[in-house]
């Protein structure tokens, strides 16, 4: 599936970066952090520039041990970026080829189809989420492998799947992997007659747990993560925020109705529609989409095809939020209900439309024009009059001759669909006419929607891009000063979006360190201490800029920057707290208790004192408060640091750094406890004297879902191994496949 190579490519030929909005905020450096903790030689696990530390392999977005991270450590970061994001794209095309392939039999059905779900308009306005363009496409990929399954047991189609699923698990958006999982057994459920649903459903299982086994290297860390995060816990109208109401489903038809995110091509109007047309976008093409309509016939006498459409079917009722009951019954679900977008899920309905487009083309290639043409002819008229329409009751529509266009770009490509269809009835065996339609198809994706919306405009260069990476491009709160004794971070007071795009991801990757970040994964104690969000917002400015809060002092920050009538009020202080430092008392409190002393609102002199959260054997609850002895420069190594103490009696290290569930330590090689001191910072017990005190990141789940991918790894490999042994003893004549049924039970044309 080489389509999207060559609709991207002067970005592969380096001209170009697709990396709008998020892309290059986030992703970009996201990616550069990750790779550059391999080049280090160690999986990266810890980013100590986000949050004031904080978990990175445990946030999932960053697809450390997706394969597509190779390109990261041979490529520039641009190249290795948009060389993985078209790819995905490919994979997306060539899996819906493969199922529409095995659903028809038919190579230029395959390829409409393919076209059409590697361009459709989730693909495009997600440009800028790498993680869901990567993960969902495995998608079709795993409906394949489902579908192989149900025809029956083979071990190398059990183990294929499995790698499909650990793909879609390694590729970065829990969201769309859980979505994955459902549609995949839904599928089967529906596809497969009730006599036969247990063993089939038990082969489709295995291959799902299966490909979890291998992904949970990854995958039990990030649930680690997500328990420890702000999205363990979200209200109904959290959940279903950028969700699909009755109205805004209209731009699945036609796109541009409400306008455009940006002043570009042929609807430059400025979006007025609900939320974001980037999470609402779910754009086929009107060639497409009569295509499908030529299918349903077909649907009564295939069981998948109408697995096909129950998966759309309840995408679209799950992706319309809040809007139907459904939307509360979805939010129960543990798991799936701490998802927002539901929007998205009408990925599914895209693919549904997009196979059933190809299927539309085998059935016309069979059969020939469909029977009683003139009334099948007048029903896409009039399904079209009632489309064109629709878009008057739509009260924030675009008008005048940009309505012309919303409307007419889709209803145009859908009359050209029409005529290709009903030429290629007539003259199945013209490859030229099987060209125009997926030119048509392509042509209609690109055009109708993906061309014009965000990612050629809203991008930087990649010579932008490589120096705002670099840190040469200086950010609105300007340089993080020097500071004496140790670590130095900024905060931006701000809006994070007046400062982008010198995101806290952005200035992580260029070596600088902020007390805010930007993760959905970001760790819930320390926003609620600190009084941020999870973008970066500082929701409570009393937490870290009240005047009797320690947190500046705690988290030594050296400037903070904020707007102010149209220009940037920097204040640059000196940290009173040095970064790491000894106090010889501790006192035991509750959570409540640790925040309001760390911002001041109770007493607290963190010179002398410490305040600790639950049971600690070893800390000096019984000693004398003041400072302690003398603690050296900390020594930092990616998810490792060390430190020399000299003790005048037994104390505790505090360390600035993010507490986190993961930190182990040893004084002197001899294993203590890292508690979370001062409700913020990292805290370790030392005895009185000369002590080296080394403490590691160790994400929570690692150890485990490392034994869990080994065994499932081994597990399918005896598997393929005494499978391929047992063949060799067979005659090759018992080991033939048989030959996947068409959509009419009969042979179709290939070419």
């Amino acid at each position: 599936m080489l389509v999207p190579f060559v609709v991207f490519l002067d970005a592969l030929v380096g001209r170009r970066l697709i990396a709008p909005g998020d892309g290059h905020t986030y992703y970009l450096p996201l990616e550069q952090s990750v790779a550059d903790g391999w080049r280090h030689g160690a999986l990266p696990t810890w980013d100590a520039g986000s949050f004031a530390g904080s978990p990175l392999l445990g946030i999932h977005q960053g697809a450390a041990l997706h394969p597509a991270m190779l390109l990261h450590l041979l490529l520039p970061t641009t190249t290795a970026h948009d060389l993985a994001l078209v790819t995905a794209l490919a994979v997306a095309g060539a899996g819906t080829a493969a199922l529409v392939r095995r659903l028809t039999g038919d190579a230029a059905a395959a390829a409409v189809s393919g076209c059409a779900f590697a361009l459709c308009g989730f693909q495009f306005a997600h440009l800028g989420h790498v993680s869901i363009v990567a993960t969902t496409a495995w998608l079709p990929w795993a409906l394949w492998s489902a579908d192989r399954l149900i025809e029956r047991l083979d071990v190398r189609r059990v183990a294929g799947g499995a790698v499909v699923v650990g793909l879609a698990g390694l590729s970065g958006h829990g969201q769309m992997l859980a979505y994955i999982l459902v549609a995949t057994l839904a599928y089967t459920v529906v596809a497969v007659p009730a006599r036969a649903l247990p063993a089939a459903g038990a082969r489709v299982a295995t291959m799902v747990a299966g490909g979890l086994g291998l992904a949970a290297v990854q995958l039990v860390p990030v649930v680690a993560a997500l328990g420890d995060s702000d999205r363990s816990r979200l209200s109904l109208d959290q959940a279903t925020a950028y969700s699909h109401d009755p109205q805004s489903l209209l731009v699945t038809v036609f796109p541009f109705l409400y306008g455009n995110a940006r002043p570009e091509g042929p609807v430059p109007s400025s979006y007025a529609g609900p939320w974001t047309l980037t999470e609402l976008s779910a754009y086929v093409g009107g060639a497409a989409l009569v295509a499908a309509l030529v299918a349903l016939p077909a649907v009564r006498r295939d069981r998948r095809l109408v697995a096909l459409l129950v998966v759309a079917a309840g995408s679209a009722l799950v992706a319309l939020g809040d809007s139907t009951p459904a939307g509360s019954v979805v939010h129960a679900v543990p798991g799936l209900g701490q998802m927002r977008s539901w929007a998205r899920y009408t990925i599914g309905v895209q693919l549904a439309v997009s196979g059933l487009a190809g299927v539309g083309v085998a059935r016309v290639r069979m059969w020939g024009p469909p029977r009683h043409l003139r009334r099948w002819v007048l029903g896409v008229l009039a399904i079209a009059a009632v489309a064109a329409f629709l878009p008057a009751l739509a009260p924030d529509r675009v008008d005048g001759r940009q309505l012309l266009w919303a409307v007419g770009l889709p209803a145009g490509a859908a009359l050209v669909g029409v005529t290709l269809l009903w030429a290629l009835g007539r003259w199945p065996l013209r490859r030229g006419l099987v060209l125009l339609l997926v030119l048509a198809v392509s042509i209609d994706a690109v055009g109708g929607f993906g061309w014009w919306y965000r990612w050629r405009s809203a991008s930087p260069t990649p010579s932008e891009a490589s120096a705002l990476l670099a840190g040469e491009a200086e950010p609105p709160w300007g340089r993080v000063p020097d500071a004496d004794g140790g670590v130095d971070r900024y905060l931006w007071a701000g809006d994070p979006l007046a400062a982008l795009p010198h995101s806290p991801r952005v200035a992580s990757a260029s070596g600088a360190s902020s007390v805010t970040g930007m993760d959905p994964l970001a760790p819930a104690a320390y926003l609620e201490v600190t009084g941020t969000d999870y973008l970066g917002r500082v929701e409570d400015p009393d937490a870290l800029l009240g005047s009797s809060s320690h947190l500046l002092d705690l988290l030594r920050v050296t400037v903070v920057a904020r707007p102010a009538d149209g220009r940037v009020e920097r204040t640059v202080r000196a940290p009173a707290l040095p970064e790491a430092f000894l106090v010889g008392r501790t006192r035991q409190v509750s959570r409540a208790e640790a925040v309001r002393a760390a911002t001041g609102r109770d007493h607290l002199d963190p010179h002398a004192e410490a305040v600790v959260e639950g049971a600690c054997r070893t800390c000096p609850d019984r000693g004398t408060s003041g400072p302690a002895g003398r603690a050296g420069t900390v020594r930092r190594n990616g998810s490792s640091a060390d430190v020399t103490v000299t003790a005048e009696r037994p104390a505790l290290l505090v360390i600035s750094e993010a507490w986190s569930r993961g930190w182990s330590a040893t004084v002197d090689g001899e294993p203590a406890p890292v508690v979370r001191a001062d409700g913020v910072v990292q805290g370790i017990p030392v005895p009185a004297g000369r002590s080296v005190v080394t403490l590691t990141y160790r994400p929570p789940g690692l150890r485990l879902g490392t034994w869990i991918s080994a065994a499932t790894a081994a597990s399918l490999l005896l598997g393929l191994l005494v499978d391929g042994r047992r063949r060799q003893r067979q005659p090759s004549s018992q080991s033939r496949a048989s030959r996947p049924e068409s959509v009419s039970g009969t042979p179709v044309h290939s070419g």
